[in-house]
């Protein structure tokens, strides 16, 4: 199945959860906000957020520096 990642479209697993798309993507979970169909996931939910699809999911990274 088809997701869009950030603009993209890419392929997951079928009934793959949000945790799932962040550990295939190798992000670190603690430095990323994550919204899908336009709602913030809260990081609690990231193994229960099922992805289906042609859903829409947005990543942000936190950047540091100074």
């Amino acid at each position: 199945m088809f997701v869009t990642l950030n603009g993209n479209r890419i392929e997951v697993t079928k009934g793959s959860a949000i945790k799932a798309l962040i550990y295939k993507l190798e992000l670190n979970e603690k430095q990323i906000a994550v919204e899908h169909n336009g709602e913030i996931v809260d990081t609690d939910a990231y193994s229960s957020c099922i992805l289906n699809d042609d859903d829409t999911v947005e990543i942000v990274h936190f950047v540091g520096g100074g």
